[in-house]
């Protein structure tokens, strides 16, 4: 199962995976009852992006995970 954590940047998927093409990043994460992680983001545009699936990437360990952005309540 992948896993989620704060600071993981966020790409368009085939995006390359450096600053110029960050569109955000994830500030906080928990593991929800549903069996899934869960984060928080700070996203470019994000209330127009709901539904949308990007990339979070964590380049240091070498860890992405896709993600799919929704409303925050």
């Amino acid at each position: 199962q992948a896993t989620l954590a704060g600071g993981m940047h966020l790409l368009a998927e085939g995006a390359p995976h450096d600053a110029a093409h960050e569109q955000g990043h994830v500030t906080s994460v928990c593991f929800a009852e549903v069996g899934a992680w869960i984060g928080l983001a700070l996203l470019r545009s994000g209330p127009d992006r709901h539904g949308e699936k990007l990339l979070a990437v964590d380049a240091l360990r070498g860890v992405q995970t896709q993600v799919e952005v929704c409303s925050p309540v």
